[in-house]
């Protein structure tokens, strides 16, 4: 039996996983974006600074990732 993608889509466990998955992806995007702006501004990241990246969660990336924007120093921009 096939199940219609609009049946699929009113399932509950369905909806779980979709928005997992993009909670997952709009982290691993953040990281990504803000050791992008991290390595044009302040040169590349170090192993402890990418796994600080790494553990942090999407509020700490996004204050970062503004912080960022006009920090002195790698230091300030990771307050």
């Amino acid at each position: 039996m096939i199940i219609s993608e609009e049946i699929l889509k009113e399932s509950s466990t369905y909806r779980y996983w979709f928005e997992i998955g993009w909670a997952i992806g709009r982290l691993q995007a953040r990281r990504e974006d803000l050791s992008k702006l991290l390595t044009w501004r302040f040169g590349p990241q170090s192993a402890a600074t990418q796994r600080k990246l790494d553990a942090a969660p999407i509020e700490k990336l996004d204050r970062w990732f503004d912080r960022a924007l006009d920090a002195a120093s790698l230091k300030d921009a990771l307050k």
